[in-house]
C-alpha cells in the first residue's frame, strides 16, 4: 500500500478559504523505520500568496487571521506562488511522482488529518482558478488519519502541530503509522493491513 499525505494551512475553515500552504509526500509503512514509514521520492511544499488567493475570490476568516497573528504563523500577504501556479505545481508534482516511482494508483490511498477539510479546500481553490485537480488515487481511496488515531488512542490528543504544512505532514504520517501499528497489535487479524 502506498499513501499520499497532504496538509494545508489556511486563513479560514469554510469552503473557498484562502490557502497559504500546501505540503505533501508519498510514503509506505515501514515498521523498521524510525517514524514507521519510508518516504517515496520528493516532497512538495508550496507557499501561496494571500493576495493572489483574494484576487481569485477566496475568503478570509477574521478569527483565523487573528489566531495565526497571535501564534506567529501568519505569512506575508504577497509572498509565494500565485494561486494558479500553486495548483498547477501540485498537479504536476502528483503526476510526476506517480510516473517516476511507478506508483500503482489502484494501490494508492490519500490521507489527511481531517478528510473533510484539506482536499475539499484544495478542490475549491482549484475550481476558483479553473484548473481541474489531478487526483491519481481512485475514488474512495481516502482516509482520515485523525480517525485512525482516535480508533487507536481514543480521546488522547495527537501531538500539537507546527502549522507549517510540510512539517505537519511529516508528523501526521508518523502518527498515522503509530496508530495503525497499535491497532494491528491490539486487534491482530481483525484489523486490515491495507486500508
Amino acid at each position: 500500500m502506498t499513501y499520499f499525505i497532504c496538509d494545508i494551512e489556511t486563513l479560514g475553515t469554510k469552503p473557498r478559504s484562502v490557502i497559504t500552504e500546501i505540503g505533501g509526500f508519498f510514503f509506505r509503512e515501514d515498521p523498521d523505520a524510525r517514524d514507521g514509514y519510508t518516504q517515496i521520492g520528493n516532497a512538495i511544499w508550496c507557499h501561496i500568496s494571500i493576495l493572489s488567493c483574494l484576487e481569485h475570490r477566496l475568503l478570509i476568516d477574521e478569527d483565523t487571521v487573528l489566531h495565526r497573528s497571535k501564534n506567529g504563523t501568519l505569512p506575508a500577504w504577497d509572498h509565494g506562488y500565485k494561486l494558479p501556479d500553486a495548483i498547477a505545481t501540485f498537479n504536476n508534482y502528483l503526476a510526476d511522482e506517480v510516473r517516476e516511482h511507478r506508483i500503482d494508483t489502484r494501490d494508492l490511498t490519500a490521507i489527511t488529518w481531517g478528510l473533510d477539510f484539506d482536499f475539499p479546500l484544495i478542490r475549491s481553490a482549484a475550481a476558483a482558478v479553473h484548473i481541474p485537480l489531478h487526483q491519481p488515487w481512485h475514488y474512495g481511496n481516502q482516509l482520515c488519519a485523525r480517525s485512525i488515531w482516535k480508533q487507536a488512542f481514543g480521546k488522547e490528543r495527537a501531538p500539537t502541530r507546527t502549522h507549517y504544512a510540510l512539517q505537519d505532514c511529516l508528523d501526521e504520517a508518523r502518527d498515522f503509522c503509530k496508530a495503525r501499528t497499535y491497532l494491528r497489535h491490539a486487534l491482530g487479524h481483525a484489523y486490515p493491513t491495507t486500508h
